[in-house]
């Protein structure tokens, strides 16, 4: 007869994946209704304003889930991560709106972008409310409360583009609905378990900052890897092209999905594991979490190459024959994004969170240069080979880092 905490765990998983799917279906599905309601610019468009949504999600989240989540000695207490996090996600709001002032001028294109990247600002303010349900062993809560609250932001849009043809006013309702859920599915399950006060101490505060602001440039970094060629090609080529190279990376995007909805759920036990079972357990689950990425990954290749192109130019109305070389190329990135993965979770589970900071660093610079050139120089195809090989170079660099951390660690 299995246990409460079983019963809680199964449900956690459960829901965890369901909305780690959607979540990262997500774009896949409001993109399609998009081009096929209207066309491939507005499409660009939205494309372009998710990508700023995603790039800035990592300053509102500041990578602290992952902390909080391995906190298991409770060093701080859910007021100090739930303050931290209001002052992020503020700065967060501040980021985008500077971004689109910037690069979009004042129009309605400019408001239209920020809306729809201001999206991501609600995902930041529910992370802190999960990642404590989850160190309190209630993922089955907080797994709930974010796929239902996904599952309604994304119908809202779809309803209101269908009826209004407007990404603005779309945006704006889903911003609405999102915000209500939010509050209702984790605010009142939250309040029975802890105290949901914020705890402002400037101490505590600049004790998590200076614990999660490797974790936070790292994040970001790790948002502008899959962006830089986005941004190149929204600089270089036209807003139907960023279309095209967005449907394409849907197929190494769910790789990426794959390995995040296994091994997420792993984060508490990985970090248990580490100390009561030591290094030699915890490298065995770092060697699975591999595996299981190069697996995936071979199964979405495998189908990819006779089914992807037809069935993206089919879902989304488009014609993408001329693309088969950059998404092949692209799927190989992902194979390197989902173990690089997998290498991250390793090295914050050992604290070694300046390892990732220089491997993401490192990485960003070589993403940087390469899809400015590669994109202007090849169009399409060049950005999926800069994406290609700024994953092989960070795959290489935080497998090494891992390496010396584990030695190290071993020896200490």
């Amino acid at each position: 007869m299995s246990s409460p905490n079983d019963d809680r765990l199964k449900k956690g998983f459960i829901w965890n994946t369901a909305g780690c799917i959607i979540n990262a279906l997500q774009s896949v599905i409001l993109l399609a209704a998009i081009t096929r309601l209207t066309d491939a610019y507005i499409g660009g468009i939205f494309s372009i304003a998710y990508a700023i949504g995603q790039q800035y999600r990592p300053l509102g989240a500041f990578e602290v889930r992952v902390f909080q989540v391995t906190d298991t000695k409770g060093q701080f207490s859910f007021g100090n991560y739930y303050s931290f996090r209001l002052i992020t996600s503020s700065a967060m709001v501040l980021a985008i709106t500077l971004h689109c002032l910037l690069c979009y001028g004042i129009g309605s294109e400019s408001v239209t972008i920020g809306s729809i990247a201001l999206l991501r600002v609600l995902d930041t303010i529910e992370d802190v409310f999960q990642g404590e349900l989850q160190r309190r062993r209630r993922l089955d809560i907080a797994a709930r409360a974010f796929t239902i609250r996904v599952t309604a932001t994304t119908l809202i849009f779809i309803a209101a583009f269908g009826v209004t043809r407007n990404l603005l006013i779309a945006s704006l309702l889903s911003l609405a609905v999102s915000a209500f859920v939010l509050y209702f599915l984790n605010v009142p399950a939250a309040k029975t378990l802890f105290s949901i006060k914020p705890a402002i101490s400037k101490r505590r505060i600049k004790e998590l900052m200076g614990a999660s602001t490797p974790l936070f440039f790292a994040a970001f970094l790790s948002s502008y890897l899959p962006n830089a060629a986005k941004f190149a090609i929204d600089f270089f080529l036209t807003k139907e092209e960023l279309t095209f190279y967005t449907i394409l990376f849907l197929i190494p995007m769910a790789i990426n999905l794959i390995a995040s909805f296994v091994f997420q759920p792993m984060l508490s036990s990985l970090a248990e594991t580490l100390a009561e079972k030591g290094i030699v357990s915890f490298s065995r689950m770092i060697i699975q979490g591999i595996y299981l990425s190069i697996v995936a990954s071979c199964i979405v290749l495998v189908l990819s190459v006779p089914l992807g192109v037809p069935v993206l130019s089919f879902l989304y109305s488009v014609n993408l024959d001329p693309f088969t070389g950059p998404l092949i190329i692209l799927i190989f990135s992902g194979t390197f994004n989902a173990i690089c993965t997998v290498f991250y979770y390793g090295l914050v589970a050992l604290r070694k969170q300046k390892f990732v900071f220089v491997s993401y660093a490192v990485s960003s610079i070589i993403a940087l240069i390469a899809s400015n050139t590669l994109t202007f120089s090849l169009g399409l195809l060049g950005a999926s080979l800069s994406y290609l090989l700024s994953m092989a170079s960070l795959t290489i660099l935080l497998g090494a880092c891992f390496h010396v951390a584990k030695k190290t660690h071993f020896s200490a």
